[in-house]
């Protein structure tokens, strides 16, 4: 073989990645034209281009390239099973219910209207799938209550979780080589990393979950004289959910009719196929909590139906179990605030005893972790579990006993008020900026200390948190304006 060789790199660090993607920028793909792609003999099947590909990728990947048998050609006849029957009539009921729902709550005030809007569960029925109803609420700018700010808040959390899942978590940017390689490795040194990617932004949805919940609850608790049905409280939230779930599971077993080529079976393999299994866990909320058998389930959504409801059934799950921290508070105000912060203390404590005693590793060293079946269970504990945003949830309802019972605290004026900003803000951004090389490409497991990542689960999300909390009850109370 002739021709000029390029230097290797034996890569070990989060810095010798950095040199890898920077030789890679200057040197292969500024003066290579056709940057990928892959020579074989045209006698090849399927399984031995499988074979190769795995052999390439899978040190990297950790999950194997399978190419189907069944290729796709031209006018192939399209199969259906019965899931997708289901599908289809589902699909087509829930936009006739949307469709119907939308007429009648446009419909001018009339006493067949009204009849109808008389019948609790039609009206509840109506009230979920219209249209106007749900754009109104989304779009309509006159909102009234005390926490109206916090819609703002939110929808800035929503659009940067979208920027995030887009641009950094998915798979788009290892298809853009000016944003992978060209920033890749700088992003470290240029503090990127300190907001792309935020680990824990999801943190910031629970806290919000947590302090509305808590807050509402203990008005309807007033407002009852105490009365509280746990069936009805939990099967108001089943229902308010379960429509878009269903939704979403009907489309997921169509998803297959929408795409085609070499590796569509195997993407189907991993997103989509499990639902064949396991549509139940969506439906029951059991999204998140992951078992991987063998040591062929190494991508964490080759064992999970519809991945993207895993923050439904987590959200669901937190508020299954807060009638625990919520009664006691309601009805005994100065025990219930204890109790909060002894339920916080164990919040805090689960994260590091699956991190010291059961030994997974964090989020943050899956990548590098040598145990492909830890990495991912770490990963399910740590990321997915609803233990490990126990204490969030936990720091939202002690932010709604603040509000509510002590909207008026003094806390030095004006200049006070201004000296938390500064305080609450630079809190926040010591832990975004400690964590910003966890993210690193090739920053390795060995390369925290025996006390950096204990000591980040100890204090990371309340620290992280302190900023948020301040916003939210500055929002609440009147005092954002300084």
């Amino acid at each position: 073989m002739l021709g000029k060789f390029f230097k290797t790199h034996n890569v070990k660090t989060a810095q010798h990645w950095q040199q890898v993607y920077e030789f890679a920028d200057n040197n292969v793909y500024k003066k290579v034209k056709l940057f990928r792609g892959l020579c074989l003999p045209s006698t090849c099947k399927p399984q031995d281009l499988s074979r190769v590909l795995t052999k390439l990728v899978y040190p990297i990947t950790h999950f194997p390239i399978i190419f189907h048998e069944d290729c796709d050609y031209k006018d192939k006849p399209i199969v259906l099973n019965n899931y997708h029957i289901v599908s289809i009539v589902g699909v087509g009921l829930l936009i006739a219910i949307f469709i119907l729902s939308t007429i009648i709550d446009c419909l001018p005030d009339s006493l067949f209207k009204k009849m109808l809007l008389s019948i609790p569960n039609i009206s509840f029925i109506i009230k979920c799938f219209s249209g106007k109803s749900n754009a109104q609420s989304i779009f309509g700018l006159q909102q009234y209550g005390k926490f109206k700010a916090l819609d703002g808040f939110r929808a800035i959390l929503t659009f940067y979780c979208v920027v995030l899942h887009t641009y950094e978590f998915g798979q788009l940017f290892m298809f853009n080589r000016n944003h992978y390689l060209s920033s890749s490795f700088k992003m470290a040194l240029d503090y990127r990393n300190m907001f792309l990617p935020n680990i824990l932004l999801m943190d910031n949805f629970v806290l919000l979950s947590g302090f509305l919940l808590c807050n509402t609850i203990l008005s309807k608790l007033e407002r009852s004289n105490g009365r509280f049905n746990y069936f009805q409280y939990i099967l108001f939230r089943y229902i308010r959910l379960m429509p878009i779930i269903v939704f979403a599971l009907f489309i997921n077993f169509l998803f297959e009719f929408t795409g085609s080529g070499p590796i569509w079976k195997l993407m189907l393999s991993y997103f989509t196929n499990q639902c064949y299994d396991k549509w139940h866990k969506p439906l029951l909320m059991t999204t998140n909590i992951l078992h991987y058998s063998n040591d062929n389930s190494t991508i964490l959504t080759s064992v999970q139906c519809l991945a993207i409801t895993w923050y439904s059934s987590l959200d669901f799950q937190l508020y299954a179990l807060a009638p625990i921290a919520f009664l006691v508070l309601y009805k005994y105000p100065r025990f219930g605030l204890i109790w909060l912060f002894i339920l916080l203390i164990f919040g805090i404590l689960l994260p590091i005893f699956n991190y010291q005693i059961l030994e997974l590793p964090h989020v943050y060293q899956a990548i590098s972790w040598p145990d492909v079946m830890q990495t991912m269970e770490g990963f399910a504990r740590h990321y997915w579990q609803p233990f490990n945003y126990i204490q969030t949830y936990i720091i939202g309802m002690i932010t709604a006993y603040a509000v509510r019972y002590h909207p008026k605290a003094y806390l030095g004026g004006r200049i006070g008020h201004m000296f938390i900003w500064i305080i609450t803000i630079c809190m926040t951004t010591s832990i975004l900026y400690w964590q910003r090389n966890f993210v690193t490409p090739g920053y390795l497991a060995y390369d925290f200390n025996d006390y950096e990542m204990p000591l980040y689960l100890l204090i990371g999300k309340p620290i992280y948190l302190a900023s948020f909390v301040w916003l939210i009850y500055c929002c609440s109370t009147g005092r954002g304006g300084l």
